[in-house]
């Protein structure tokens, strides 16, 4: 448990703050002075960036003692207990999400109920809420239900009604693992841009995937592998550059949600956003894609992934747009070294790497303020700070290898600029050679033309 961030754990206060009143989990809070009351506080101002910190404050010692672990670990699972009295009403869940988290909520209710021998109450509240997981097609939350009314039947000595509940059971079994394994190969597609530098080899990876699940959609249809096809289709559309692909399998996915409005999430319509911006950025729509994008971070919770993606790819629409100003104001609000935090060490380093533009368009006098920017850019110290995006040789690599040859000529270190250039010669064939990449190539050669002509 020691092990958790400290920040983390000030985000899972500000939730149950939200909810309950945490003077129910930590009676300390009443006495301002208490080392629980200083400690919780903290955190739930987010004034804690690390243990160190936090130890610092608290015990007034660079080294971490006993007595802040023993703190640390009371402070967490007093909040992980409290968990389940979370108001799902309050918590700002759309009606689809409170509806599951309650249908949890209450699986432990009457699985406990079961276990201290009340039998009737905790069949009446498994088979209500089988109903409402039907309803929700939330197979997860029925199959626990069902395992609470399977031991009921087994324990009123009811056969028929036991054979009757083990049958759906194999069969939410069956499904359910089904919807795992497309979370698995989900959780995989990020993993791509580390391990296949191919954008043809992550494509192939991508539709196999595709594949599977859509078969496994039609073998047992739910609403959780609809929603993994789309988002598995939404891939391998991005690696194989297919917009009109893309654009349909989003106007698809946003007719189904239309049929089917007990679905209906912000972070659905959200995750459709995403996918629009990116096509009309592809195609060079810019002024569809600023549209688009206006109001995109709203759909997500701060800090989640796709809130993450969010935030990457609306800085992209606002350089391509030109409006460097609103650009500088967008990253600063959300650059890495404040306190908002990136897990993605991919989308950390594409924020780095705008950060570094922010810079160049200083140097060129395309930002209007004068003091955007104290500290003197230093590029290799940039550089070696972006190790992920060297890896993705589609892409990334050759944004922060454009950068580097823009310094270059800002410097006027021309003898940098021309010995890079020779060297991008063998780049050029070996991972830029599509046609998605022309601009790419004509890049380069604008730049070799440029050394060649002695600048």
């Amino acid at each position: 448990m020691n092990s958790t961030d400290v920040r983390a754990i000030g985000t899972l206060l500000r939730m149950l703050d939200s909810s309950i009143e945490l003077e129910t989990v930590y009676p300390e809070l009443h006495n301002p002075k208490s080392i629980i009351a200083k400690f919780v506080d903290n955190l739930l101002n987010d004034k804690y960036s690390s243990d160190d910190e936090a130890a610092l404050h608290l015990y007034g010692t660079c080294e971490i003692p006993q007595s802040y672990r023993t703190l640390k670990y009371r402070v967490l699972e007093r909040a992980l207990d409290s968990t389940l009295k979370i108001d799902v009403a309050s918590y700002g869940l759309s009606e689809y999400s409170a509806a599951q988290l309650r249908q949890m909520q209450l699986h432990y209710t009457s699985a406990l109920l079961l276990r201290r021998g009340n039998r009737s109450v905790a069949t009446s509240i498994a088979i209500k809420n089988i109903n409402k997981s039907r309803e929700h097609d939330n197979t997860l939350s029925e199959l626990l239900h069902s395992l609470v009314l399977l031991t009921s039947s087994s324990r009123s000595n009811s056969t028929a009604q036991f054979n009757q509940i083990s049958v759906r059971i194999r069969d939410l079994i069956h499904r359910f693992s089904n919807e795992l394994e497309t979370e698995i190969f989900l959780d995989h597609i990020p993993l791509l841009d580390y391990s296949e530098r191919s954008s043809i080899k992550k494509a192939d990876v991508a539709n196999e995937y595709l594949r599977i699940a859509s078969a496994y959609l039609r073998d047992t249809p739910s609403h959780s592998l609809t929603l993994n096809v789309f988002r598995l289709t939404v891939a391998a559309s991005m690696f194989e550059h297919d917009i009109d692909r893309l654009l349909n399998t989003c106007d698809s996915f946003q007719k189904y949600l239309e049929d089917n409005p007990k679905y209906h999430q912000p972070s659905r319509f959200g995750e459709l956003k995403l996918s629009r911006t990116y096509a009309l950025l592809q195609i060079r729509d810019i002024e569809k894609a600023v549209i688009e994008s206006n109001d995109m971070l709203s759909y997500f919770k701060p800090s989640g992934y796709n809130f993450v993606l969010a935030i990457e790819l609306r800085a992209l629409v606002l350089i391509m747009s030109q409006n460097y100003d609103a650009f500088y104001s967008f990253l600063r609000q959300w650059h890495p070294s404040q306190s908002f935090v990136v897990e993605s060490s991919f989308v950390h380093e594409r924020l780095l790497l705008y950060g570094a533009y922010c810079f160049l368009l200083q140097s060129l006098g395309l930002l209007t303020g004068s003091d955007v920017f104290h500290a003197k850019f230093r590029l290799t110290t940039f550089l070696n700070s972006v190790p992920t995006l060297y890896e993705d040789k589609d892409e990334s690599n050759f944004q922060c290898i454009v950068l580097s040859l823009s310094y270059s000529v800002y410097s006027a270190d021309y003898d940098a600029v021309y010995n890079r250039t020779q060297s991008l010669r063998v780049y050029l064939c070996r991972y830029i050679r599509s046609n998605y990449h022309a601009r790419d190539q004509l890049v380069i050669r604008a730049f070799t033309a440029l050394a060649n002509c002695s600048f």
